[in-house]
């Protein structure tokens, strides 16, 4: 299992937080077909970070397919056992799930936040997106703190639109991306 490496510089974190807030998909946008684009582009350059902040930016907002079983009142999620943690599978489109195993159960969809809140907290190591297909794979523990720290910056920047923030001290795209028109 090819597992990637997400440490920062704070250089890359000041990137990160500029592509946050200059990411010009509407979020309501971000569905399984951009989350798709964004997957063919990180793995035709998996070395760049802008590539994978993207990727996870977009990760953060769309849904996803996830197989689950119910049985009464009960419902349950299949995961993937490994040696190094178990697996959380999610797909983009159900079209993705090649697995023969999988048609078995039913899909419904959700954003990866609120799919891991359904897992006790250590019971899921890894997020893997599309298996079979595009295979990627993402230690559940960055991907949840870059969420957070993503979810900090938003909720930051919409604080400060709430007190006022002059358009002046705005660089073009970012006063776009809130609603602005020069």
């Amino acid at each position: 299992m090819e597992e990637q490496n997400i440490q920062m510089t704070e250089k890359e974190m000041q990137r990160m937080f500029t592509k946050i807030l200059t990411d010009d998909t509407r979020w309501d946008l971000m569905t399984g077909k951009e989350l798709d684009k964004r997957i063919k582009a990180y793995k035709a350059d998996k070395d760049n970070r802008q590539k994978l902040i993207s990727l996870m930016g977009c990760l953060r907002l769309a849904e996803v397919l996830y197989p689950y079983s119910q049985e009464g009142e009960s419902y349950s999620m299949p995961t993937l056992p490994l040696p190094e943690g178990t697996m959380l599978m999610a797909f983009t489109t159900k079209a993705k799930c090649k697995a023969e195993s999988l048609k078995q159960y039913k899909f419904n969809s959700a954003t990866i936040a609120d799919l891991v809140d359904c897992f006790d907290k250590d019971a899921i190591k890894y997020v893997c997106i599309n298996p079979l297909t595009d295979d990627v794979i993402l230690p559940l523990e960055h991907l949840m703190h870059f969420i957070e720290m993503a979810d900090n910056i938003v909720n930051h920047v919409d604080e400060q639109m709430i007190e006022g923030i002059e358009f002046k001290d705005l660089d073009p795209i970012t006063f776009e991306r809130f609603g602005g028109k020069r």
